[in-house]
Protein backbone atom coordinates (compact mmCIF):
# COMPACT_ATOMS: atom_id res chain seq x y z
CA UNK A 1 0.00 0.00 0.00
CA UNK A 2 1.47 3.34 -0.77
CA UNK A 3 0.41 5.23 2.22
CA UNK A 4 2.11 3.16 4.87
CA UNK A 5 5.27 2.71 2.32
CA UNK A 6 8.44 4.39 3.77
CA UNK A 7 11.27 5.92 1.59
CA UNK A 8 14.26 6.62 3.26
CA UNK A 9 16.17 9.98 2.17
CA UNK A 10 19.32 10.80 2.71
CA UNK A 11 20.06 14.35 4.68
CA UNK A 12 23.21 16.21 5.23
CA UNK A 13 24.95 14.24 7.94
CA UNK A 14 22.34 11.74 8.60
CA UNK A 15 19.39 9.12 7.91
CA UNK A 16 15.97 10.07 8.11
CA UNK A 17 12.77 8.12 7.50
CA UNK A 18 9.59 9.31 6.06
CA UNK A 19 6.26 7.89 4.86
CA UNK A 20 4.83 8.95 2.30
CA UNK A 21 1.27 9.74 4.11
CA UNK A 22 4.09 12.09 5.43
CA UNK A 23 5.40 14.01 2.58
CA UNK A 24 1.73 14.13 1.40
CA UNK A 25 0.62 15.85 4.15
CA UNK A 26 3.64 18.39 3.81
CA UNK A 27 2.38 18.91 0.27
CA UNK A 28 -0.83 19.55 1.30
CA UNK A 29 0.15 22.11 4.06
CA UNK A 30 2.25 23.91 1.88
CA UNK A 31 -0.35 24.40 -0.55
CA UNK A 32 -2.49 25.95 2.17
CA UNK A 33 0.01 28.37 3.32
CA UNK A 34 0.90 29.12 -0.71
CA UNK A 35 -3.14 30.15 -0.85
CA UNK A 36 -3.66 31.94 2.05
CA UNK A 37 -0.18 34.00 0.92
CA UNK A 38 -1.85 34.67 -2.05
CA UNK A 39 -5.53 35.48 -0.82
CA UNK A 40 -3.65 37.79 1.71
CA UNK A 41 -1.89 39.66 -1.23
CA UNK A 42 -4.69 40.10 -3.61
CA UNK A 43 -6.63 41.02 -0.87
CA UNK A 44 -4.26 43.95 0.28
CA UNK A 45 -3.98 44.68 -3.18
CA UNK A 46 -7.62 45.28 -3.71
CA UNK A 47 -7.99 47.62 -0.66
CA UNK A 48 -5.00 49.51 -2.13
CA UNK A 49 -6.62 50.07 -5.28
CA UNK A 50 -9.99 51.18 -3.63
CA UNK A 51 -8.51 53.08 -1.44
CA UNK A 52 -6.55 55.20 -4.36
CA UNK A 53 -9.74 55.14 -6.29
CA UNK A 54 -11.10 56.95 -3.91
CA UNK A 55 -8.42 59.19 -2.97
CA UNK A 56 -9.16 59.73 -6.97
CA UNK A 57 -13.00 60.85 -6.79
CA UNK A 58 -12.55 63.87 -5.27
CA UNK A 59 -15.32 63.41 -3.12
CA UNK A 60 -16.66 66.88 -1.82
CA UNK A 61 -19.35 67.70 0.56
CA UNK A 62 -21.93 68.70 -1.94
CA UNK A 63 -21.95 65.63 -3.92
CA UNK A 64 -23.45 63.71 -0.66
CA UNK A 65 -27.27 63.93 -0.51
CA UNK A 66 -28.80 66.87 0.99
CA UNK A 67 -30.97 65.26 3.96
Amino acid sequence: MAATRVEQIRAPGKWTWTTVAGQQALVVAMLGALTTTVSIVSTTLLVVAWLVAIGDADLTTRDLPAW
